[in-house]
């Protein structure tokens, strides 16, 4: 395939403030990295986002379901700790797996899709020209690209 992906987000609705209840690709990864570290700051940190906002993401997705998804230790001298529960565990889990479903199923479709969007025609829509200069946004086609600069200018 050439590079195209499906990604997700699971929309729940809105929660008595008005607030779109979703799970995405970032709030399942953020889930994984604190499964995979047991901490809520190392994931962050891996994540390059601050511990305040990754919180603030997970005390979301664990207000978000009958069930809590992370069960935390708050820090102290042996510092915190956090885990999914194990309805975290199948929450994550058929999440990747509604993902990698949707991308066997459509793989074919996403592969027809990407070609399109990498075509040279594509790119040629993408570039912009600045000061008579054509800019290329993505070289994958250089060559064919260049050739068609120099039909323009020349």
């Amino acid at each position: 395939m050439t590079g195209a992906r499906i990604t997700i987000r699971l929309d729940f609705g809105k929660d008595a403030q008005g607030r779109n209840i979703q799970l995405g690709h970032g709030k399942t990864r953020l889930l994984e990295m604190i499964d995979r570290h047991g901490s809520i700051s190392s994931a962050a940190r891996e994540m390059k986002m601050s511990y305040r906002r990754a919180w603030l993401l997970m005390d979301e997705v664990n207000s978000m379901f009958a069930e809590p998804v992370l069960e935390t230790k708050p820090g102290g001298k042996g510092g915190g700790h956090a885990r999914l529960t194990e309805f975290g565990e199948r929450v994550v889990a058929l999440y990747r797996k509604i993902e990698a479903d949707a991308g066997e199923n459509y793989a074919a479709e996403m592969e027809r899709l990407a070609r399109e969007a990498n075509s040279i025609e594509a790119q040629l829509r993408r570039t912009r020209f600045e000061k008579g200069q054509l800019e290329l946004k993505n070289a994958a086609h250089e060559d064919e690209l260049t050739a068609l600069r120099d039909k323009v200018y020349y």
